[in-house]
């Protein structure tokens, strides 16, 4: 059960319903970034084995980052800007400080 808890902030940061398809969203601008030529380029110039090592990668800094972020904040950055623009006012993103 205490592996099950490493992945908890990871889907804290998952996408709204409407989203559901694209769960993390951080995840698709890091590959984007990484693979198209607006980024890195990476797209054809890999083998698949080496796309295992990307893939580890991806999801280790998730991981990691992950609950460093959501100790600080309320949302992951683009689930922000997605409830900032469906209630059409900013949100508050950081988290209250316990007193």
């Amino acid at each position: 059960m205490e592996k099950l808890q490493t992945s908890v902030p990871v889907s804290t940061q998952a996408a709204p319903a409407i989203l559901q398809p694209v769960k993390d969203k951080e995840r698709i601008v890091l590959c984007t970034l990484f693979f198209h030529g607006y980024g890195l380029g990476y797209f054809h110039h890999l083998e698949y084995y080496q796309l295992f090592f990307v893939v580890i990668a991806v999801w280790a800094v998730s991981l990691i980052i992950s609950p460093i972020w959501l100790k600080h904040y309320r949302f992951g950055p683009l689930e922000w800007l997605w409830r900032s623009l469906s209630y059409r006012k900013l949100q508050p993103m950081r988290r209250e400080l316990a007193t």
